[in-house]
């Protein structure tokens, strides 16, 4: 078997400078080169006699560049571009699709739940050859698994919850980049995976308006108008901490907050007229730039300052034990479907889907379904 002198970057500082790439054979007629020159490298792959760049030896590792040949032969044998595709290229188109539609930071944030998660042999398959078994394979590794150290039962059945929850997020992003990517000219292993049922526990808490009133009621300061902002609009709480002053406006005697960092992208989120009042009051006096709701330092919230108040609570009796920010995100949205807020509308305003809220709302909108369907003369 030749030996392969370009696989290592010590190998490859050994090999002398020339035009004519160091090559090796990864398959009949097929090479994969490294062209040495003064400055770096470059990787090249040659097929019969016809060769190309590959890309510079900074871009890719010698796996990577090799993943990379074997596609282009691939794509060159089928005809198809697809086909050539990794699911790393996938990830990366759909990375970019985001990062023009929602900003650069909205990109990164929509893939940070891979990072650790998927093994760079997964990344290096082609997207076409992805089986229902490797992936499910890879679902269940991300499940938790318990340690001897963990002798509350109930604290491990949370971790354990929790990690399915975080792969049933990276699961959604996975097959939205796929379908992206292939739309409906491809169907294979991936369409069938499916996401781990009933794990989304934690976030099943519905506050009463009771509830709501009581936890005003023991708090004050920047943390009262945080959470009050929360109850009024049901904003996730990393919009509700990057709000400016110019984010509020009036129109024609609508109240509008205009989101412009979201995991679903900009919106505009129309306002009750109690809303409009409080946010009148939260944003005089402020320069258009000045955060709407500062921590009382004057910077932003983060996740351990809110958390940590909310424990307080939650150890004086204050609040439920599995009450979280997010619990006010979802009291807004079923109080409104409660009171008959079209559905299609409501989701348009909060930002997020119709599906979504069948998953996570569906019994308010039966009821509200039933309570119609009452009122229909026959």
């Amino acid at each position: 078997m030749a030996t392969n002198n370009i696989d290592t970057p010590s190998k490859r500082s050994k090999l002398p400078i020339r035009r004519e790439p160091h090559w090796v054979n990864f398959a009949k007629g097929r090479s994969i080169g490294y062209r040495k020159i003064q400055s770096g490298g470059t990787w090249v792959i040659k097929q019969g006699r016809k060769q190309s760049r590959l890309g510079d030896v900074t871009d890719y590792t010698y796996q990577e560049a090799l993943d990379k040949a074997i596609a282009v032969t691939k794509c060159a044998e089928s005809g198809n571009p697809k086909d050539a595709l990794t699911l790393h290229d996938v990830l990366k188109q759909y990375q970019l699709k985001k990062a023009a539609e929602h900003g650069e930071k909205a990109s990164l944030e929509t893939l940070r739940y891979f990072e650790n998660s998927l093994p760079s042999s997964l990344l290096s398959t082609f997207a076409v050859e992805l089986t229902l078994e490797v992936l499910n394979q890879w679902k269940h590794a991300q499940v938790h698994q318990p340690v001897k150290s963990e002798t509350d039962s109930t604290e491990s059945l949370d971790k354990i919850r929790s990690s399915k929850v975080s792969a049933n997020r990276r699961l959604t992003i996975l097959k939205a980049a796929l379908r992206y990517v292939f739309g409906g000219a491809y169907v294979g292993g991936w369409s069938e995976l499916k996401k781990f049922p009933k794990v989304n526990k934690a976030r099943d808490l519905f506050l009463t308006p009771e509830q709501v009133t009581q936890w005003l009621s023991n708090i004050d300061g920047a943390f009262y108008d945080l959470v009050k902002a929360g109850s009024l609009t049901g904003c996730r709480v990393g919009e509700l901490r990057l709000l400016t002053a110019s984010c509020f406006e009036i129109l024609n005697g609508v109240g509008l907050l205009n989101i412009k960092l979201s995991k679903t992208g900009p919106r505009t989120q129309r306002l009750s007229n109690g809303a409009t009042t409080f946010f009148k009051a939260l944003s005089e006096g402020r320069d258009p730039n000045d955060l709407m709701l500062p921590n009382e330092e004057g910077a932003q919230w983060s996740n351990s300052q809110t958390t940590n108040r909310i424990n307080v609570l939650r150890d004086k009796g204050v609040l439920p034990a599995d009450c979280v920010m997010y619990s006010l995100r979802h009291y807004y949205i079923s109080r409104a479907l409660i009171s008959g807020f079209n559905a299609i509308a409501l989701a348009r305003n909060v930002g997020t889907s119709i599906s979504m809220l069948e998953d996570h709302y569906a019994k308010f909108m039966i009821d509200d379904v039933y309570s119609m369907l009452d009122k229909v003369e026959v």
